[in-house]
């Protein structure tokens, strides 16, 4: 869907207001600026001005992601039903971490594959870990991920099938990870780095690394990497799921809400 100028610039009007509050709406903050060359968008006005909603779809992950502004269910639908057209679209599936309202929306104009609560961590502005909160076990070593380790990450994350990886995320912003000799073992990445907010994701740990220190050290070498450079430093885990909560509160994270991860289609 070609957008006209009037809608491009209720994307960035409405771009500008995200700015002002990031936790607000961080993922279509993240599309319409960082992400923007790989997401396709749908713009909804009343009366050819007015925002009525505004729909983004990702084309560079291996599944089908959507994030939306606050609109009625009637807006969803119809900006939903342009999104089917476009060729990553097929399977009619999507995927979307919602809010509450999200939520509540998608359950009442679709149906739901399934779905599971999340928390949402911040580090407030200005905080980092002390140093020496770090140990990694003897004969481990850290550093940073570049494309050349492209085929040791994907290799990594087949053992945990969950995470859902493109290429493109290693561009995105510092990406580090655990060797054991040449071995990739542990890596922590983002899922998109802007000024205003940081997604930290794609965390993982080989079975057979777990509990020697790893996903501490990444997580401290990343945070001080983002050092100034981001507002907000953000990550999400399964609210079943306490380890992770356990080690993101420990390093100064705060809980801010709770969302929700949902694969869902329509039509």
């Amino acid at each position: 869907m070609e957008l006209s100028n009037v809608q491009e610039q209720a994307l960035d009007d409405f771009l500008e207001k995200l700015k002002l509050d990031p936790l607000a709406n961080p993922i279509l903050l993240a599309d319409l600026t960082q992400l923007r060359p790989h997401c396709d968008f749908f713009v909804s006005l009343k009366n050819g001005t007015r925002l009525k909603g505004i729909l983004s779809v990702t084309k560079h992950l291996p599944l089908t992601a959507i994030a939306f502004s606050e609109m009625t269910g009637e807006t969803f639908v119809d900006l939903m039903g342009f999104a089917l057209e476009l060729p990553q679209c097929k399977s009619g599936v999507f995927t979307c971490l919602a809010s509450d309202s999200q939520r509540k929306l998608i359950k009442s104009m679709s149906f739901v594959k399934w779905e599971m609560p999340e928390f949402r961590y911040d580090l407030p502005g200005g905080s980092k870990p002390e140093r020496g909160t770090t140990l990694l076990d003897p004969g481990l070593t850290i550093r940073d991920i570049t494309t050349a380790d492209l085929a040791a990450v994907s290799a990594l994350y087949d053992d945990v099938p969950a995470i859902a990886f493109g290429p493109t995320a290693l561009e995105l912003g510092p990406w580090v990870g655990v060797f054991s000799g040449k071995d990739l073992v542990g890596v922590s990445g983002v899922h998109f780095s802007t000024p205003w907010v940081t997604e930290l994701g794609h965390a993982a740990t080989h079975s057979k690394f777990r509990r020697m220190g790893c996903a501490r050290t990444l997580l401290v070498r990343q945070i001080e990497k983002l050092a100034g450079k981001t507002e907000h430093i953000t990550a999400c885990c399964f609210q079943e799921n306490p380890g992770p909560q356990n080690l993101l509160e420990s390093l100064g994270f705060e809980r801010c809400d709770q969302a929700w991860l949902m694969e869902f289609s329509i039509g």
